[in-house]
């Protein structure tokens, strides 16, 4: 059986490593270097498992979000709802703890998600809309970055928030009056829509499933013929 403990070299730094056992007996590993450009494949395999481990996080966060609105949304009677929004008016007592918990979960499922399909420097992989997603679930794809980059990174659609200002006058006496603010948010996910995007999601993690498969047989290949550069090597 194969065991692995990972080791802090430098707690300053951050700098770790790994130990590999096989049946409690230590096993000569071979570090190969990402940063060596010739080492392209296994930088992919690197980039895509970091990503593969992104899309089950979101899995499981999806699964547990979609748990919660659903006894949410059973135990409300006076719910407010858009397509894939709740609307929340009143926040008070035990309804806020909870409204605020679906709300992170919301907001957490956007970012990881934008993340995902943004440029990113250090992965050296942004994952591209037309190969990754399946046509169909295009609109789950452009709703979450929609949300991700006008509502939860930047606040610029008021499709996601707005505030209105009334003067209110009083029915008797119009000459009295005052001024109020009143704001909506849409808060998090419907559970409808927390259903399609865990399908959107769990095919997405098959499709890069798929490709760190066969980059995996690529470096095994690439081991045969020699072909690696090791760090310290």
């Amino acid at each position: 059986m194969r065991t692995t403990k990972i080791n802090i070299i430098n707690d300053n730094t951050g700098e770790w490593g790994v130990s590999f056992y096989e049946d409690g007996k230590i096993c000569k590993a071979l570090e190969v270097d990402l940063k060596d450009i010739s080492n392209q494949k296994a930088r992919q395999y690197s980039a895509y498992g970091l990503v593969f481990d992104d899309i089950k996080l979101l899995l499981k966060w999806a699964r547990q979000l979609h748990t919660k609105v659903n006894n949410f949304e059973k135990k409300q009677k006076n719910i407010l709802k858009t397509k894939n929004f709740n609307v929340i008016q009143e926040k008070n007592g035990k309804n806020e703890k909870i409204q605020n918990e679906l709300f992170l979960a919301f907001a957490a499922i956007s970012i990881i998600h934008g993340r995902l399909f943004s440029s990113n420097k250090s992965r050296r992989l942004s994952l591209a809309r037309k190969v990754c997603v399946d046509r169909k679930y295009y609109h789950i794809h452009d709703e979450l970055m929609k949300i991700r980059n006008e509502y939860i990174a930047h606040s610029s659609n008021k499709m996601y928030e707005e505030s209105k200002v009334f003067v209110i006058l009083n029915p008797k006496n119009e000459s009295q009056f005052c001024v109020v603010y009143y704001a909506l948010k849409f808060y998090f996910f419907t559970s409808k829509f927390v259903d399609e995007i865990i399908n959107y999601f769990d095919d997405l993690s098959k499709k890069i499933k798929i490709k760190h498969d066969e980059l995996n047989l690529d470096i095994e290949e690439q081991y045969r013929k020699d072909q690696l550069n090791y760090v310290n090597q």
